[in-house]
């Protein structure tokens, strides 16, 4: 997107007074403009999107430095909100204790429909661990140091569940952080389908029926992590 806006950009009076309908498209250009900087200005209002991409272990700082290239403030910028939400879970209590676990090996996530979005992240994939000056001993500036690159369709909450002894603290930032929904649709069709549930006739529904009812139905079926499960709301949820 940012390079695609910076190729926008220097469009000559004259390559717009060359379309049928020059003022319109100067017009709408403008109109564009205004609305990618909208959302522009959003993403430097939360750290998450900035973290998000960052903490993908096949994306990390490698797009912002190449998307951004000609936009060194922004790269500070993001930079300045990411180490701000990282002191708030530097300090934390390990969460994670080695035992006796085996290693998940991460997956490959199915391969979706190939189209232009894909093959621009592909232009992006993490080849290298470059960041600014770092700490050894903080557990962002080692991991941004030292991990080596990795497939993009990678499951990232596998690759992190594999880190977690190794990095206590960032996985914990980097599950919560990744966890967080991209939109609002999913949330709004949790919302609606926890309001067919909780009817006039079952309004007495203790609150951890309906979370584990619909961690079940609207996450776990569709994750396909209950492969022996006896298929009770199968139906349900190929319904919604």
């Amino acid at each position: 997107m940012a390079e695609r806006l910076t190729a926008m950009a220097p469009i000559p009076e004259a390559r717009a007074d060359r379309t049928p309908e020059p003022a319109q498209c100067r017009t709408n250009i403008n109109f564009a403009w205004v609305k990618l900087n909208k959302y522009y200005s959003a993403i430097d209002q939360s750290p998450v999107y900035y973290a998000a991409t960052v903490l993908h272990p096949a994306i990390r700082w490698d797009f912002l430095h190449r998307a951004y290239r000609e936009r060194p403030d922004w790269i500070g910028k993001a930079q300045q909100l990411i180490d701000g939400l990282w002191q708030e879970y530097k300090q934390l209590p390990v969460q994670f204790e080695r035992g006796n676990y085996d290693q998940l090996r991460p997956i490959k996530r199915a391969k979706e429909v190939e189209d232009s979005f894909s093959s621009y992240l592909d232009s992006f994939k993490s080849t290298t661990t470059a960041r600014l000056e770092g700490n050894e001993g903080d557990e962002l500036d080692r991991w941004l140091q030292l991990a080596g690159p990795i497939e993009k369709d990678c499951d990232p909450f596998l690759y992190w569940f594999n880190k977690r002894f190794e990095y206590p603290r960032l996985t914990r930032m980097a599950i919560d952080i990744l966890s967080v929904p991209p939109m609002a649709a999913e949330c709004e069709r949790v919302f609606s389908s926890c309001g067919n549930m909780v009817s006039a006739k079952r309004c007495r529904l203790q609150a951890e029926t309906v979370v584990v009812t619909q961690t079940v139905r609207s996450s776990w079926l569709k994750a396909g992590l209950l492969d022996d499960y006896d298929g009770l709301l199968k139906d349900v949820v190929a319904e919604e």
